[in-house]
């Protein structure tokens, strides 16, 4: 099976140069949440954040941009997601991140 290639886009940097900047930048700005008792995350907030941002900048929904993420392990790896996270995980925990609505269609997930 070939590695699908990510369509290209208007971004102003390839999605592997672009994606390290915005980790960096968002390290600083977007604390983890306080511990709580119970599983820990699969997920950490900064790559929800950056799923959703990414998903912004390619005009991709979340159920596309989830099916990129299945095929692409590559920008996966990128965006520090070990998985495709699940419709339910998307929707629950990106509506406690801190962002622009912009970066949310029709809510999150």
């Amino acid at each position: 099976m070939e590695e699908h290639q990510t369509p290209p886009s208007i971004l102003p940097l390839p999605l592997e140069e672009l994606v390290p900047l915005l980790q960096a930048w968002l390290q600083a700005r977007l604390p983890e949440g306080e511990r709580k008792p119970g599983r820990p995350r699969t997920f950490s907030d900064l790559s929800l954040f950056l799923f959703h941002l990414v998903r912004a900048l390619l005009g991709f929904s979340s159920e596309r941009m989830r099916r990129e993420l299945a095929r692409n392990p590559r920008l996966r790896k990128r965006l520090g997601l070990e998985r495709v996270p699940s419709s339910a995980t998307l929707s629950e925990r990106s509506r406690k991140l801190p962002w622009p609505p912009c970066f949310l269609e029709n809510g999150p997930g």
